[in-house]
């Protein structure tokens, strides 16, 4: 009886250390898994870019300087021309001239409120003629006006994608560039198409913007010159009097809130608005109290069938342009710093240079705030991987501690398991000395 219950007990002990030793290999293995973890976090930290505050250095160039011609000049760039010693040298020169910019701080008010019509006669000015400016007069040309509400022709011009020749029959009105009309044997070639520059009104098809032809006033006495100059047909009008001795030719004048009236602009500011890259015909100009503005042309007649609209207005001023010039053939000196000390042309005209250093703060100061926020994101990062590893070295001391547990609890049933077998032995060794006996 004795001796089944110590097989009986040494049975229990041995599956319950199997069980140990099979819970003990879990918990490696889940310190294993915990481990690959801990070291990909590790690898996460190495492969961080730390940030690196910026230099003023990197945003700092050097600024040569010199005069050329009586002007100011700064060396844009220096590239080597030869094997000779030779350089291409670029500079920029900023020079004042006139020309047109934007009066941001004085706008007008435009509106069909303000239009005007007049009733009257047109007499053409012949052309070349000598008739005296009459300032009691009022002079116009013609241009072109979107109308969707009243126009039934619409513009062609060769260009454009609705040109088909073979609409150029009954009913059509030709006109030159300047928007006045013409005969059909000035506006047509020999093979009947369109000439360039000219425009034909034809037919308004139910898919075409409608065009109105309007009559533009002409501003003073130098723009009345210069329309006649151009050649284009300047009409002077004579408005009714009470006995209608003049006719009923409408005229249509814009107006704007302040009683300017708009005409075209006039040939000496052509200049000025090629200085500062604008279309003159795409502009009008009107009389201020305060001299003469240009407002677009898109703009005012914009307003002819809207409401009240406030209209960017244009005036003469100075500009400074840059211009852009290279000198070939040119031989560089340089001081003991590196830097260019003068530079000699291919005339032999020397040029001594002014150095100057000059930090894009702006630029400089961009790259700190960046480098401020990437520093923020990177500890950012940083106290995140640093939290995952303290998470999982928690974790693995646990483990450990289980581990330490189970090793006791291992070592009693092994103490306890070595003492059964003694008893175990002792019982079989009595029993069998009792046989033999």
């Amino acid at each position: 009886m004795g001796m089944s219950a110590s097989q009986a007990r040494l049975l229990s002990l041995t599956a319950r250390q199997s069980n140990l030793e099979f819970e003990g290999q879990q918990i490696n293995q889940q310190r294993t898994n915990l481990s690959n973890q801990s070291a990909n976090y590790y690898n996460s930290l190495l492969t961080m870019t730390v940030p690196t505050p910026p230099s003023t250095d990197d945003y700092t160039t050097v600024k040569y300087e010199f005069v050329i011609g009586g002007n100011d000049a700064t060396i844009k760039q220096v590239l080597p021309q030869d094997n000779l010693g030779n350089y291409l040298v670029e500079y920029t020169t900023t020079l004042a001239s006139i020309g047109v910019q934007e009066n941001q701080a004085y706008k007008i008010t435009a509106s069909a409120n303000n239009s005007s019509t007049k009733h009257g006669k047109l007499d053409r000015v012949p052309a070349g003629s000598t008739d005296a400016y009459d300032e009691n007069l009022q002079y116009y040309v013609q241009t072109f006006r979107e109308d969707d509400t009243h126009g039934t022709l619409t513009a062609l011009t060769n260009e454009s994608e609705r040109y088909d020749k073979t609409r150029l029959t009954g009913n059509v009105t030709y006109y030159n560039k300047y928007g006045n009309q013409v005969e059909a044997t000035e506006a047509l070639d020999g093979s009947g198409d369109l000439k360039d520059e000219y425009t034909a009104l034809v037919t308004k098809q139910s898919d075409e913007i409608g065009y109105s032809l309007v009559n533009i006033q002409l501003a003073d006495r130098a723009s009345y010159n210069a329309a006649l100059d151009r050649g284009e047909i300047v009409n002077k009008f004579q408005e009714n009097t009470t006995d209608n001795t003049y006719g009923n030719d409408d005229v249509v004048t814009y107006a704007a809130s302040n009683d300017a009236t708009f005409s075209t602009v006039g040939a000496e500011y052509k200049e000025a608005f090629l200085n500062s890259g604008l279309d003159i015909n795409e502009f009008y100009q009107y009389k201020s109290s305060t001299g003469i503005r240009f407002a677009k042309k898109e703009d005012i007649e914009r307003s002819a069938n809207n409401s009240t609209i406030s209209v960017m207005t244009y005036a003469v001023a100075s500009m400074q342009n840059e211009h852009t010039n290279t000198l070939t053939g040119v031989q560089i000196e340089f001081d003991t710093t590196g830097r260019i000390s003068s530079i000699t042309d291919a005339e032999g005209n020397t040029y001594t240079m002014t150095t100057s250093t000059i930090t894009d703060d702006d630029a400089y100061e961009d790259a700190y705030n960046q480098y401020i926020y990437d520093q923020y994101v990177y500890d950012q990062k940083q106290n995140e991987i640093n939290a995952h590893i303290e998470i999982l070295q928690a974790q693995d001391k646990n483990l450990e501690l289980r581990l330490s547990q189970l090793n006791t609890e291992h070592n009693a049933i092994q103490t306890e398991m070595e003492a059964v077998q003694k008893v175990l032995s002792k019982n079989i060794e009595t029993s069998f000395k009792t046989f033999n006996a």
